[in-house]
């Protein structure tokens, strides 16, 4: 799966350069566009400005390195440290544009080749880079602390993810918190308190973890979610602990 991902992020990333390409030509063509579209609009991908098209291909890069991290192909590891760092100087070459995605891949291939100092300093490059109210370096940054044994920090770093948005006693903001730290997977609000819980539990700080546990039920049913499983699970877990 991870070859096949591989080839057609390819197939993408030469589809954006190829517009990326073009983009003079269109703007002299078209000189009355005024509004941007989204990214998250595939349809418009065609009227993209070249900051969003590099913005693209830089996440193209990086996904095309994660394909080769989770590869079993001979050399992968290499070509997925290769990719990161290309991706990270076409987004530095572009004024920073996609640097948190880059930035968070190269912290993470270091991470695996063992230079946990370099990796760290890369991951808060991600933070720094990252849009507001984004939290997926966060997360990460905290799992590599707490993987040297800094679990306090790494709580830290959580706990400024979830607890502004758990504290409100307004259900609308807690979903559009929520809504706003959404990627390509979990709901990273939520995910923040329930980690927080387990690593609360293992440095048997009771109270704070049945907090940070009821917090990250609290917004799980807060987003929508018919069946916060993960939530109930840790929630247990403490509990039992």
């Amino acid at each position: 799966h991870a070859r096949f991902a591989r080839k057609c992020c390819l197939s993408a990333l030469q589809q954006i350069d190829k517009l990326i390409r073009q983009q003079p030509q269109q703007h002299q063509e078209q000189p009355q566009q005024q509004q941007v579209p989204s990214l998250s609009d595939s349809s418009s991908l065609l009227c993209c400005k070249p900051p969003q098209l590099l913005e693209s291909k830089v996440r193209l890069m990086v996904a095309i390195s994660e394909c080769y991290q989770h590869s079993r192909l001979p050399g992968c590891q290499d070509s997925a440290h290769e990719w990161a760092m290309d991706a990270l100087a076409v987004a530095m070459s572009a004024g920073g544009v996609g640097s948190a995605a880059a930035h968070r891949q190269v912290g993470r291939m270091l991470a695996y080749e063992g230079m946990m100092t370099e990796a760290e300093m890369a991951l808060r490059q991600a933070v720094a880079a990252s849009r507001p109210g984004s939290a997926e370096a966060v997360l990460e940054l905290a799992k590599l602390l707490a993987s040297q044994d800094r679990q306090q920090e790494a709580v830290q770093l959580r706990h400024g993810v979830w607890h502004e948005a758990a504290v409100t006693d307004d259900n609308a903001a807690m979903v559009a918190a929520t809504a706003m730290n959404l990627g390509p997977g979990p709901h990273f609000v939520e995910v923040a308190a329930l980690e927080e819980a387990l690593v609360l539990a293992q440095l048997c700080q009771w109270e704070e973890a049945r907090s940070a546990a009821a917090a990250g039920l609290k917004l799980a049913t807060a987003a929508g979610d018919t069946a916060p499983a993960a939530a109930e699970l840790v929630t247990a877990t403490v509990a039992i602990q």
